[in-house]
C-alpha cells in the first residue's frame, strides 16, 4: 500500500503504443488482418502501464519494482506533510 491507495499489481496492466507489429494497409481483408493479430499477439506494441481506479492503483510488474525501489531508498516520499 503507497500511501492511501490500494496497490494492485497484475501481468494485464499494459497500454497500447503507437507502434505496430506489422505494417498497416488499406487493401488487407479482415480474414488475413485476424491472421497477423494471431500470429503476432496484436496490432500494436504494449507496454507496461499503471492505471488508477478509485483508491486502487493497478500496475504492472516492472512498474511495481520501479515504484518499490523509490519508496524504500526514499521512506518519507509516500508521505504528505
Amino acid at each position: 500500500m503507497i500511501g492511501m491507495a490500494d496497490l494492485i499489481v497484475t501481468a494485464n496492466a499494459l497500454a497500447q503504443t503507437e507502434e505496430r507489429l506489422f505494417p498497416e494497409s488499406r487493401h488487407r481483408s479482415k480474414r488475413i488482418r485476424k491472421k497477423l493479430i494471431k500470429r503476432f499477439g496484436g496490432e500494436f506494441a504494449m507496454k507496461p502501464a499503471a492505471f488508477r481506479v478509485g483508491n486502487r492503483l493497478i500496475v504492472h510488474p516492472a512498474i511495481a519494482a520501479e515504484l518499490h525501489t523509490h519508496f524504500d531508498q526514499n521512506p518519507k516520499a509516500g508521505t504528505e506533510p
